[in-house]
């Protein structure tokens, strides 16, 4: 993976380049997380010199021990920051509309950290992984969205695989809660053994009542 999106926007000419991406959009449990992650210019043009630069990928094709060890360098090299959008906003907005709640908030705490380093001034441009952007207050042609982003540009490959990193923490903390939906596991997506926890056992709180598999559970628990 190149930088030449990156690079496009500016950054070999010291502009700040924040990647944004979220995860959880397909799990019937849980919260959807975003996170958002900007390096310093000179850390990703002197890759040779931080060789886990070079393993970033999609965060999809990549072990959960690798993920972690990723995660790690990218917090300890980058700035970064975490949104989230509860189960009962993705119940209430939908779940595009929570994604870009997340991602926003992952985004203005970004500035605020950004603001308390003295770095106030320093992003440049925000690349969304998507279709859709969050509203952000600042000009538009410095917000672009990017289909398959964690694919294409290494700071929204780092923020997705930040987020997945932070939302499987939380789901093997809410499994210690919850052990029988094996979320230890499945993470809260709809896998068989999920499903058949929640046909026996019903529906947690943190189940997304609008979503499929746990609508039915409640059509048929109402019959």
């Amino acid at each position: 993976m190149d930088f030449s999106i990156e690079i496009k926007h500016g950054m070999a000419d010291g502009k700040w380049i924040v990647g944004v991406d979220e995860v959880g959009r397909g799990p019937i449990a849980g919260p959807v997380l975003a996170a958002a992650v900007v390096f310093p210019p000179d850390i990703l043009l002197k890759r040779n010199q931080h060789k886990f630069i070079n393993e970033i990928k999609d965060s999809k094709i990549i072990n959960a021990k690798k993920r972690s060890e990723l995660a790690y360098s990218i917090k300890k090299y980058a700035f970064f920051a975490l949104g989230a959008a509860s189960v009962e906003e993705i119940n209430r907005h939908n779940i595009l509309q929570a994604s870009l709640r997340a991602m926003k908030r992952a985004c203005v705490r970004l500035e605020k950290i950004l603001t308390k380093k003295k770095q106030g001034q320093a992003i440049h441009s925000f690349l969304i992984d998507g279709i859709h952007t969050p509203k952000l207050d600042i000009a538009r042609q410095r917000i672009q969205a990017i289909v398959k982003g964690d694919n294409k540009s290494i700071s929204v490959a780092c923020a997705a695989i930040v987020a997945k990193v932070t939302r499987d923490h939380l789901m093997q903390k809410l499994h210690a809660q919850y052990p029988l939906y094996a979320w230890l596991n499945n993470k809260g997506y709809p896998v068989p053994k999920h499903i058949n926890a929640i046909e026996k056992d019903g529906l947690s709180p943190h189940h997304r009542k609008t979503f499929a598999p746990c609508t039915k559970i409640i059509k048929n628990t109402n019959l």
